[in-house]
């Protein structure tokens, strides 16, 4: 479930006492989306890139699955950008669709 997190260091800890509360009193714990200010201005920033690697994609492989092209120009500019930045800010706004935890894209990368 927070298998691939990679968050800030208070984070983490909320995480992990989150599974001690889990454990211990046996209940289940709800994931809940939060829509923070410095969330929308990344995305807002990031838009332009997105949409321009976007098109390059599209024009670069039309026979494609969108959810492909999708991927490929995230990936794109994550390999630019760095690894703190996009994909955690798509996620959040759901934005970003699921991956199967065997990937397609894996054998082009």
């Amino acid at each position: 479930m927070f298998k691939h997190y990679r968050g800030r260091k208070r984070d983490r800890l909320l995480l992990l006492y989150g599974k001690a509360i889990k454990d211990y009193l046996q209940a289940t714990l709800k994931q809940m989306l939060v829509k923070a200010y410095y969330s929308v201005e990344l995305v807002k920033r990031y838009y332009v890139l997105m949409r321009r690697a976007f098109k390059i994609v599209i024009k670069e492989l039309l026979k494609a699955l969108k959810e492909d092209r999708l991927q490929m120009a995230i990936k794109a500019i994550n390999d630019t950008a760095g690894l703190n930045g996009l994909v955690f800010t798509f996620l959040v706004f759901g934005t970003l669709p699921k991956l199967t935890e065997q990937d397609r894209l894996a054998a082009f990368t």
